[in-house]
C-alpha cells in the first residue's frame, strides 16, 4: 500500500469488500486444513481458536492482537507449569 501513495485508497476501492472477504475465507480455510495446523499441540489449538473467534467477532487487526496475546500467555503458562510424570 505504501508504494501507491495517495492512490492506495482508489486501488482498494476497485475490488469489492465481498470479493476480499471471499478471498480471505478461502485462504483461511486452506490454511486451516493444512497439515501443519492440524498437528499442533492442544494448547496451540486454543490460540488458533481465540484468534479465529476474535477476528470473526470484531476485525482482523484485533484478532491478530488477540492471537499474539494468547500465544504470549500460552508460552508463559507452559514455561512455568510443573512437569507431571506418569
Amino acid at each position: 500500500m505504501f508504494a501507491f501513495g495517495g492512490g492506495a485508497g482508489q486501488i482498494l476501492n476497485i475490488v469489492s469488500i465481498g470479493a476480499v472477504g471471499a478471498l480471505l475465507l478461502f485462504a483461511g480455510s486452506e490454511m486451516a486444513l493444512a497439515r501443519r495446523v492440524l498437528d499442533i499441540a492442544p494448547s496451540g489449538k486454543v490460540v488458533v481458536a481465540v484468534t479465529l473467534a476474535v477476528s470473526v467477532a470484531s476485525n482482523m487487526v484485533i484478532g491478530l492482537a488477540a492471537g499474539f496475546l494468547a500465544e504470549w500467555l500460552r508460552v508463559i503458562v507452559l514455561r512455568y507449569r510443573k512437569p507431571t510424570f506418569g
